[in-house]
């Protein structure tokens, strides 16, 4: 038996955070089917839209039209979140730094995970708008 019978996420240096974010959840049921073992029917479809960490948007729905009526909500936002990197998104990366571009190709870990990188962790960087890859 492993000694911690419950684990959570601690590491919350390591993550990148992100514009926006979808979190969904569908409920169903198992009714019975000769044919399968297990039938899954969805019967509830909900979900929260983010933008930078704040509620933006919930959805829910229940019934036999759930996961269409969810698909054209996601649909929507997609759209949403498209066009808001269409008209937001488009700022040329700052350039490095002299150092930066120094260390960055002598670079033996990467700067979240720690990890070492190896054959294959691929490194990619642009300097000055060339595309550079580095594998160590």
């Amino acid at each position: 038996m492993p000694k911690n019978q419950f684990i959570k996420f601690d590491q919350w240096e390591k993550t990148i955070e992100k514009k926006f974010v979808v979190y969904a959840d569908f409920e169903s049921i198992l009714p019975p089917d000769e044919k399968y073992h297990q039938r899954h029917e969805p019967i509830a479809a909900g979900a929260v839209f983010l933008r930078e960490g704040s509620v933006i948007e919930k959805f829910e729905n229940f019934g036999p039209n759930c996961v269409r009526q969810f698909l054209e909500w996601i649909e929507k936002k997609t759209e949403e979140v498209y066009k808001w990197y269409d008209e937001n998104a488009h700022h040329p990366m700052v350039n490095l730094t002299p150092i930066q571009e120094i260390l960055f190709p002598t670079s033996t870990v990467c700067y979240l995970c720690k990890e070492k990188f190896t054959d294959s962790n691929i490194k990619v960087i642009f300097i000055n708008t060339k595309l550079y890859y580095y594998t160590l």
